[in-house]
């Protein structure tokens, strides 16, 4: 488990609890640096466009995007951008929309996420309908209209289209938690309520597709929620700031006492308290890659 994995999840919940409900900038916490952490994401993305797979799409070439370097970077850039009065998108941001556009325009032309097996192909386009619509949706700003609405309109029903009769949808498992394992379908569902409450989604799903969609995707959230670890309940309690009626004030309050127990006295936290976290494989290999490392666990991430 790389540990820009905590790093990423600790600045999505603590910069976007506050925009996402309330429209407000972050707010300024002491010993906060907001410009070293647009540095810190911004060279995160320099090496995910480096390192991220190439994927053919309509004749020419996209990258894989990801849930544990793209969703949160769209999620905590735009709010740090504004708190340092630079509201622009970065040209990561503007990168990370045009390849979600790119994909969506050739739809029938592209090479999947992972296509080696029949299974990871329907894994990979669970995945990227969700990750579509995240990524088109995530910042509730002004700057959301520079997406098209025809664009947009057509990521939701690729989206309602392909979600599975639980209300969740399929999800790469590779053993890895917490982002491609067996307990990161819930995780995805939240990124789908996220993007479904979201002002452009209410008004793209406002058909009859996108109303039951919607419903089952409550149901869903609403009937795993309490057998999820924190680290899902936290991504949940997000996404019931966009999506009405998701959590009720009682399973809300539940989280974030949850979340305050979890913090460490140095202010911190820890992706290991926030969850059971195992290699899930259910086929050989059976023991995850190398090493845990202990000093890791034992410091606030």
């Amino acid at each position: 488990m790389s540990v820009r994995i905590p790093v990423a999840f600790a600045a999505a919940l603590a910069l976007l609890a506050s925009s996402l409900t309330l429209g407000a900038k972050a707010p300024a916490t002491p010993g906060f640096d907001a410009a070293a952490a647009a540095r810190y994401l911004d060279r995160r993305m320099d090496v995910w466009w480096q390192k991220a797979k190439p994927l053919k799409s309509a004749g020419g070439e996209t990258k894989c995007l990801s849930c544990h370097t793209a969703i949160p970077y769209a999620l905590a850039r735009p709010v740090l951008g504004r708190a340092l009065g630079n509201p622009a998108p970065t040209a990561h941001e503007t990168a990370i929309r045009d390849t979600v556009l790119t994909r969506l325009e050739h739809l029938d032309d592209q090479q999947p996420f992972y296509d080696h097996t029949e299974a990871k192909k329907i894994e990979s386009r669970g995945v990227e309908a969700v990750l579509s619509v995240f990524l088109l949706t995530s910042d509730d700003s002004e700057r959301s209209a520079t997406t098209s609405l025809a664009m947009t309109a057509k990521a939701f029903a690729r989206l309602w289209q392909v979600q599975r009769a639980d209300g969740a949808w399929d999800w790469l498992d590779f053993g890895l938690e917490p982002y491609e394992t067996t307990g990161a379908v819930f995780h995805g569902a939240t990124l789908a309520a996220m993007a479904s409450g979201s002002p452009m989604g209410r008004r793209v799903s406002a058909d009859a597709a996108g109303i039951a969609g919607t419903e089952k995707l409550r149901g869903y959230l609403q009937t795993n929620l309490a057998s999820q670890r924190l680290f899902n309940r936290s991504w949940a309690l997000l996404a019931s700031s966009r999506l009405t009626g998701l959590l009720s004030v009682r399973d809300q309050d539940a989280i974030v006492g949850a979340l305050e127990a979890a913090q460490r006295p140095d202010g911190g936290w820890s992706l290991a308290d926030l969850g059971d976290w195992h290699w899930s494989k259910a086929a050989a290999p059976y023991s995850s890659p190398g090493q845990t490392n202990g000093a890791l666990l034992a410091a606030s991430d």
